[in-house]
């Protein structure tokens, strides 16, 4: 491993207090309500009546039920954390939010590793990671260290049996980097190393599954494999009900293009990972905020003009969200399930936010040039 220059390590400690700052003074958003409850439920009456009837939420808003749809690899790990709520007496949504920051750290430090310290300074410094990191409390921290991971055991230690344990990881937390199956299969080298990678990947997934999945395997699978993002506002061309109903064959199929014009172009690994996540975010059907954490670590391979737009953007737009949802400043729980007026804000920053990943894409895949294959 190359020698982390000072800059970087003052630039990972700033972003570390400030992650564990929001994680010890804050309740974060509803995501780490619905953690909570699923636990809750699993253990009263079992993974298959939680996968079949959902969860009421333990605190806020007792009578809401929120469906579960998330692998059951979750449940060890959410328990896990419950764990360590009842035997320190620090709430489990500090420990959750731990477990986000060290994956965020982790990811600063695999984009060093795949580009420049500067990149990843960048990145550790970047406003709309730290929060999603240290305020959100969703999983997807967790999942893009694991898809860093493994596209760096691919790129730099041409490992594809360690890259599809870690892409199984990440299919374990949740199912969404489905999508970005076409690249990693194009970034490898031969079949043999696509066999090695997919049977590793598959044989992760049911692994971790276990013993939850036995509950009721085909209701469990069909329940994860069949969710569908809600739009938490309007976001892209979901504003048009008319695309909703067509928007998931069209981005598997803008997803599927994009990855095979660049692999023509020889394009990295790196390259048709993050172009596949842009590409998903613009046409994406269902949206939410938490998502934008998924294309911050790799904005280095499209350049510092398209970085420096993503990252002031979705940071702006991340924190006009929180702070909607908290009901102003200071922040404490952001709670999106409750009504309130004066959105507009939100819209507006919610549009100039895609229209500059819109932009991006557009400029990037007809005029840009991609960072070429190490293979």
């Amino acid at each position: 491993m190359k020698h982390m220059p000072r800059s970087l390590l003052i630039s990972l400690l700033i972003s570390a207090t400030l992650c564990l700052a929001l994680a010890s003074l804050t309740y974060g958003t509803n995501d780490v309500l619905f953690f909570q409850s699923y636990v809750v439920k699993a253990a009263h009456d079992g993974t298959a009546a939680l996968y079949r009837d959902g969860a009421n939420l333990v605190a806020y808003h007792p009578n809401y039920i929120e469906p579960m749809a998330h692998p059951p690899a979750m449940l060890t790990l959410w328990a896990a954390v419950q764990s360590l709520e009842q035997v320190t007496g620090v709430p489990f949504r500090f420990w959750f939010r731990l477990l986000t920051t060290i994956a965020y750290l982790t990811s600063v430090v695999l984009v060093w590793q795949l580009s420049t310290a500067k990149a990843a300074m960048y990145y550790a410094l970047c406003p709309a990671a730290i929060m999603i990191s240290g305020f959100h409390g969703n999983s997807d921290p967790l999942i893009v260290a694991m898809l860093l991971a493994s596209v760096y055991a691919v790129e730099c230690k041409d490992r594809p049996k360690l890259a599809g344990v870690l892409y199984g990881i990440a299919l374990s937390i949740k199912v969404w980097p489905l999508f970005l199956v076409l690249a990693f299969m194009l970034g490898l080298k031969t079949w043999r190393t696509r066999l090695y990678f997919g049977g590793l990947a598959l044989a992760t997934v049911v692994v971790l599954a276990l013993p939850h999945i036995l509950a009721d395997p085909r209701l469990i699978i069909t329940t994860v494999m069949g969710y569908r993002s809600r739009v938490i506002c309007d976001w892209g061309l979901s504003r048009w009900s008319s695309y909703v109903r067509i928007g998931v064959p069209v981005t598997f199929a803008a997803i599927a293009i994009a990855v095979v014009y660049l692999r023509k172009r020889q394009a990295s690994l790196t390259c048709m990972i993050g172009s596949s996540i842009l590409v998903f975010l613009v046409l994406t059907p269902g949206f939410g905020v938490q998502y934008l954490a998924w294309i911050l670590p790799f904005c280095f391979i499209f350049g510092g003009h398209i970085m420096s737009a993503v990252y002031a953007t979705t940071s702006v737009f991340v924190g006009i969200i929180y702070t909607y949802w908290s009901g102003g400043i200071p922040w404490y729980f952001a709670d999106a399930l409750r009504e309130r007026s004066g959105s507009q804000i939100v819209m507006y920053f919610a549009a100039l936010c895609w229209l500059v990943l819109a932009i991006s894409a557009v400029r990037f895949l007809v005029v840009g040039t991609p960072l070429k294959s190490r293979n």
